[in-house]
């Protein structure tokens, strides 16, 4: 683990609809610990590591989530990666 002492949190209708991989989920979770008043910024391995998957695995876990709206990655400068998390937005159609 990385140490970070956030708290966590997934909306309701994330957990709820079975349609949302529980990966993505742990990386949502993993994401949102890290949340403050700004863009999130955290390399993929330690991403993996907090949310107990591959590299690969967190890749596929984030295009999931900005599908669904909820995390918005911006490329910045370079190979700066950072993420907002966009929670309330829930998309049209999903299930309960």
């Amino acid at each position: 683990m990385s140490g970070v002492e956030g708290a966590a949190m997934i909306p309701a209708w994330m957990i709820q609809d079975r349609t949302v991989p529980r990966r993505a989920l742990l990386v949502f979770a993993a994401l949102s610990a890290r949340a403050g008043t700004g863009p999130i910024t955290a390399p993929l391995r330690v991403l993996a590591a907090e949310a107990g998957c591959t590299v690969s695995q967190v890749s596929v876990a984030i295009a999931k989530l900005e599908a669904l709206g909820v995390v918005v990655r911006d490329r910045g400068r370079r190979f700066a990666v950072s993420y907002t998390l966009h929670p309330s937005r829930r998309p049209r159609g999903l299930n309960r």
